[in-house]
């Protein structure tokens, strides 16, 4: 999974309504250090893969199962 350069871009727009700090601000921040640019790309690409979990996971409820070991201690299934 990559980054597109108008996702990296977003990420910073993002980031700079959140801390309320100009684009220029935020970008000239991670940049400054290698380091931290590979931290905000790791983390926008976490982001990025949990909205695709998301968008195509399907939810399904399934009934709980009774086991021998779910009776209580009168002896009723629980």
């Amino acid at each position: 999974m990559t980054l597109t350069d108008d996702e990296m871009e977003d990420g910073f727009k993002d980031t700079a309504q959140t801390v309320n700090q100009s684009i220029d601000d935020v970008k000239n921040f991670y940049k400054q250090d290698n380091d931290k640019i590979e931290f905000f790309k790791q983390a926008l690409l976490e982001k990025k893969a949990i909205k695709l979990i998301i968008e195509h996971s399907t939810i399904e409820e399934v009934e709980p199962e009774l086991t021998k070991n779910s009776e209580n201690k009168d002896g009723d299934k629980s």
